[in-house]
């Protein structure tokens, strides 16, 4: 279904590769800054694309070459209509459903989403409190509990009566602690609020078994408990605002878009012999599209083998059919509208969709004319690995008892006892409040200071106390482990995927060198300088800010 309505869209996705006018313009706000075979790309341009590209805490490139390198290579793409392929049009579909649905949902349901601390409290007073301090009896047979009850009626404390009835079983009796209102059966909720502490209702059917509740005590809401659980409550009101939104949402598409349903026929298939005379009979319209049987049968198809894969029930089978019903049609029509509203137009996502299109077509470019000529052997990797030896060793570990004190004094008393030949860990117990911390660590994870020490200890000894920032410690050293050269075998893949990226890199670059060469490239380099100035202050303030 999903493809079949792929078809029906149009997405312009060619209009990328043409889409720089403001490439074509300038004004002293607006400088152009690099002139590429022809093309000009102007200070807004740059902003849009550094603002895309750049990882966190990328610095300002010292010159254009970044930028430049990048749209070189886009125009080569152009050049030979990468746009074309197949392969860049469902990666830029794909990219696009997803963004403009995100987007749709913001506009339509989040931000419509209000939650009030008003609504909060009414909830939290409702649902939330008082606290009840519940013990319960569970019993398989309502005449059972009935029976138990009377008992406890006549005076018996539920105690003495547990203990009485079920001497070798006390799986039977429960004490809760403390609990909300809402968790509670609807039936007997407003009985346990109003009911006195000490007393005992029910018996109560429950989760296929009979109970007897017997309220403990009560405790008001506060303020302190109100903040404790206000996130929690909040959360599920924007939930259920969410889904009232989403459901209003889809109505209003449903009629926009003409859905139809012949639901006497979607109840009459039956999915485990689906009726041959029914295959061809359409049982979806929405807008220009159809859909038949058969292909509504694959959906449900799917979603059977999904949920056998899962072991999820397929026992209803008639809610199976409502429910990809129900997702067919929502999901068609939301994307259906997302890509209406043609958000790829519009800024800030007009910026991203644009650099998205061109960052496709430079990999495809990649994928066609760099990447098969990359090749690494086995043996390059060996030579590597012999070539790197060092970087591919496991530090040694020690395993040590650390005391750690900021206390001088301290110190001294602790060094004074070990001195006497007392036992460390018993010093560490008798003199400090944490005892002897003991922990396994890599030696090159440790401060300097440490690691000098520990290099000099053999095992079980206890080193002098050795300062290091504000912290005094005291080391005993239980076990060490030498350091061990990783096996080739459990690094080859690691150094293939940088021998592919070296090799790589290096024919990009060739290819870069001769696309310069040919090329002609004009640099408005005083525009640029101001370019660079100013972003630069952005960035000290963001920094400052932030």
């Amino acid at each position: 279904m999903r493809k079949m309505i792929s078809k029906k869209i149009f997405i312009p996705l060619l209009l990328v590769a043409f889409a720089w006018s403001s490439a074509y313009g300038w004004s002293w706000s607006n400088p152009w800054l690099v002139k590429i075979n022809g093309v000009k790309y102007t200070k807004n341009d740059f902003v849009h694309w550094w603002e895309n590209w750049r990882e966190k805490d990328t610095p300002l490139p010292e010159t254009l070459k970044p930028f430049i390198d990048w749209f070189l290579l886009f125009q080569e793409g152009e050049r030979m209509r990468l746009f074309e392929d197949p392969s860049y049009r469902k990666k830029v579909r794909v990219f696009l459903e997803v963004r403009a649905l995100m987007i749709l949902k913001r506009e339509e349901v989040d931000k419509k989403i209000k939650v009030t601390t008003r609504e909060i409290k009414k909830i939290y007073k409702e649902r939330y409190v008082p606290l009840l301090h519940v013990r319960a009896v569970v019993f398989p047979k309502e005449k059972e509990a009935s029976a138990f009850l009377e008992k406890a009626k006549k005076g018996e404390s539920f105690d003495e009566l547990v203990k009485r009835t079920f001497p070798k079983n006390n799986r039977r009796a429960f004490d809760w602690g403390w609990r909300r209102p809402f968790v509670f059966p609807a039936s007997v909720r407003e009985s346990l609020i109003k009911m006195e502490e000490g007393k005992v209702i029910g018996p109560v059917e429950w989760m296929g078994k009979f109970w007897l509740l017997e309220l403990v005590e009560k405790k008001k809401g506060s303020d302190k408990d109100f903040n404790k659980v206000k996130g929690r409550i909040e959360e599920k009101l924007r939930k259920e605002q969410e889904g009232r939104l989403t459901l209003a949402l889809i109505e209003r598409l449903k009629k926009k878009y003409h859905v139809w349903v012949d639901y006497k026929l979607l109840k009459s298939i039956d999915i485990d012999n689906p009726q041959k005379e029914y295959m061809d009979k359409p049982l979806l319209r929405m807008g220009k599209v159809e859909m038949k049987v058969k292909d509504f049968l694959i959906q449900v198809k799917r979603e059977i083998d999904f949920r056998k894969k899962y072991k999820f029930s397929i026992k209803d089978k008639e809610k199976i059919k409502r429910m990809v019903m129900g997702n067919l049609i929502s999901q068609t029509l939301t994307t259906w509208e997302a890509l209406s509203r043609h958000y790829e137009r519009k800024p800030p996502f007009k910026w991203v969709y644009r650099f998205y299109c061109q960052h496709r077509i430079i990999k495809e470019l990649e994928n066609q004319l760099f990447w098969p000529k990359v090749k690494v052997s086995e043996d390059d990797a060996k030579k590597y690995y012999q070539e790197h030896l060092s970087e591919y060793k496991l530090p040694g570990l020690v395993k040590v008892a650390i005391i750690q004190t900021g206390d001088e004094k301290l110190v001294e008393k602790l060094e004074k006892a070990l001195n006497r030949g007392e036992d460390f860990f018993e010093v560490a117990k008798k003199l400090t409040f944490h005892g002897a911390i003991v922990q396994r660590v890599p030696v090159t994870h440790m401060a300097p200071e440490m690691q000098k020490v520990v290099s000099r200890l053999s095992l079980g000894e206890v080193s002098a106390p050795v300062k290091v920032g504000k912290y005094t410690y005291i080391v005993k050293l239980i076990d060490r482990v030498a350091e061990r050269q990783r096996p080739f075998e459990e690094v080859k893949k690691s150094i293939l995927d940088i021998l592919k990226k070296e090799r790589f890199e290096k024919v990009k670059g060739s290819y870069l060198s001769e696309l310069r060469k040919r090329s002609k490239i004009e640099v408005n380099e005083a525009a640029w300088q101001r370019v660079r100035e100013e972003l630069g202050r952005k960035d000290e303030a963001g920094k400052k800010t932030g």
